[in-house]
């Protein structure tokens, strides 16, 4: 079985190691609710980074909900 290897990097992209322009991305527009007043659902993949703007590309990891989103 072969695993695929992610980085975050200090900009807050998730990237895919060994090829640093592709990372993850949120699709962008509104999203669907999902829950709560506060879920959206919207689709997520692998973007090439210099191509999708930095909103959809940048990630912030927290400890839990109480530290989000300062």
């Amino acid at each position: 079985m072969s695993y695929l290897e992610f980085t975050l990097t200090e900009k807050g992209t998730i990237v895919l190691a060994e090829t640093s322009g592709l990372g993850f991305a949120v699709a962008p527009g509104m999203g669907e609710k999902a829950g709560g007043p506060s879920h959206l659902l919207r689709k997520m993949g692998l973007a090439n980074l210099a191509e999708t703007p930095e909103k959809l590309t940048t990630w912030k990891l927290v400890k839990d909900a109480d530290r989000w989103p300062g």
